[in-house]
């Protein structure tokens, strides 16, 4: 299913616009300001990354919206590797892309199984 198939879906069930419908989830799930104001200090001294599950176009508006191509130096996202967090491959292909090895990399997650599984690796 695409993106669009998957917001398509979506509004036809809820009969809101498709459009519409992938604003309101940004806005919903919220930006913290808090968090890009935290990375943005650690850009100074370190390389930044985000590994993501959210789908193609809900990501790619956030990035649009937000700037985080600023702060960011990699995006991950599971539809560009078909793995997802916690699946280590998609680990493996963050660290790959950005150069680095795994006791060089912070993870951040907001999903404590996401957290165990990159501490595992």
């Amino acid at each position: 299913m695409s993106s669009w198939d998957f917001w398509n879906y979506w509004s036809k069930y809820l009969e809101v616009d498709s459009k519409i419908l992938l604003e309101e989830a940004i806005e919903l799930d919220g930006f913290r300001e808090d968090v890009y104001e935290f990375a943005k200090n650690l850009k100074k001294d370190f390389r930044l990354g985000i590994i993501t599950n959210m789908i193609q176009n809900w990501f790619e508006t956030v990035v649009t919206t937000y700037k985080l191509c600023e702060v960011f130096d990699i995006m991950v996202t599971s539809y560009e590797t078909g793995s997802v967090k916690p699946k280590i491959e998609i680990f493996e292909y963050a660290m790959k892309k950005i150069g680095v090895e795994p006791e060089e990399c912070v993870f951040i997650d907001d999903r404590e199984t996401n957290i165990i599984a990159a501490k595992a690796f």
